[in-house]
Order: structure tokens, then sequence, then C-alpha cells
């Protein structure tokens, strides 16, 4: 996630350069896991004019703490695998349930489980399709290595000067409960604006997708 926001740095550098661009308009825009990298990036390049994170990731500590028992001990056994023999063969996780059964019986080793991270999947994986771009449900293991120390939300409040609106979801088991999104706010200092939506984390993508961009875009339009 460091390397993300280190990243979004770049993009805006690069973007300040391109013909057409006002340079002192330049604003990134992150959700879930991308908006926790959007906060540090935020907090450290004022190049940045404005942030929006939308349901971002405030605390890997906290995630990690839902993933299946066992498994970030089993990446740290891996990496050791890895160090002592480079040649050691990689190891993947499912990040949602399969099919609707896998989602109904007991969880397996899936970082998401449910009828609800099931329903979402199942929505992103037809829309996927349909534009011709199939996505493989599995990620790195050794990924949540690199996951597990980020905590976004110590860097809320090193965000001023630069404006930012903070999108929190009223159900939110992906990036954090409610409270600790309004927590995480009230750290940050001004200027900022908070906007709760009714609906859960994964039902804004949908159901509630209309309501879930505009308060974002009427944000960006008044500021920028």
């Amino acid at each position: 996630m460091r390397q993300q926001a280190d990243d979004y740095a770049d993009a805006v550098i690069f973007a300040q350069t391109l013909p057409g661009i006002d340079p002192k308009r330049v604003a990134i825009w992150g959700i879930g896991h991308a908006g926790g990298a959007c906060t540090i990036a935020a907090s450290k390049n004022r190049d940045i004019k404005a942030v929006i994170l939308d349901m971002p990731l405030l605390s890997r500590k906290r995630d990690a703490a839902s993933w299946p028992k066992g498994l970030l001990k089993k990446a740290l056994d891996e990496r050791r695998a890895i160090d002592a023999d480079p040649d050691t063969e990689r190891s993947f996780v499912k990040a949602w349930d399969d099919s609707r059964a896998d989602a109904a019986g007991p969880r397996n080793q899936t970082l998401l489980h449910g009828d609800l991270p099931y329903d979402f999947i199942r929505g992103a994986v037809e829309r996927s399709n349909k534009a011709g771009t199939p996505w493989s449900n599995e990620m790195r293991l050794l990924s949540l290595i690199d996951l597990e120390g980020v905590e976004p939300w110590e860097y809320m409040a090193k965000i001023s000067p630069t404006p930012m609106l903070l999108v929190a979801a009223a159900i939110d088991p992906l990036s954090g409960p409610i409270e600790a999104m309004r927590e995480a706010f009230t750290s940050a200092k001004e200027p900022k604006t908070l906007v709760e939506l009714p609906k859960s984390h994964l039902e804004n993508y949908f159901a509630g997708f209309d309501e879930h961009l505009a308060v974002q875009v009427e944000w960006a339009k008044k500021l920028l």
C-alpha cells in the first residue's frame, strides 16, 4: 500500500505536465484499499489539491483480525521457506467464495465469506466478463504480509491543509465500522467533509451507486 501511495504521488506529478491540465486542480480518489493509499499519499504530497476517500481502508491490523485463523502465519511460514530456498513454490488464497453453496456453508480459507460478498463479486465478475477482462479469484499469499502492517488512519491528521472528503458506509465489514470512520474523521483537521451513506460497503457499488457517486461529484465540483 505504501508503494501505491507513492504511485498516486507520481501520477499527480505527471498529470500536472499534461496539456490542458490545470496543475493547481489535480485531485486524487480512492475506494477501499486504494482509499487507504490515497490517505497516505495526500498526507505527504502538497501537489495534491483535494482527496476523496471513498469507504477507505483505515487499519490493516483490524482487517487482518477478520482473516481465516492461521492464514497470516501460513504466509509468514512461506516467506521463511522462500528465504531458505528461493525456488519454493508460491501459494495463493481465494478472495471470495466461488459459489452460492460455498457462501452459505462453513468458511474455508477465503478472505471474504458469506452471501453479501458473494453477491458483490458475482455482479463484478459478470461485468468484467462482458467487458472482456476476465478475473481470477486468487491473490498471492505473501501479499497478506505486505498489507498487514499498514495503518492509514494514522495519516489522517496530516492531510490538512488539503481538502478531504470522507465517504463512509453505514455497514462496512471491509474497510471498518462506521464508528471507526467517524473517529478517523474527527482526528483529521479542516478542511474536511464527512458523508455517511445508508447502505453497506458492497451495496454502494450497485444498488446505491447513483447516490454514492453523486455526493462525490458535487463535492469535487464545488471545490475544484
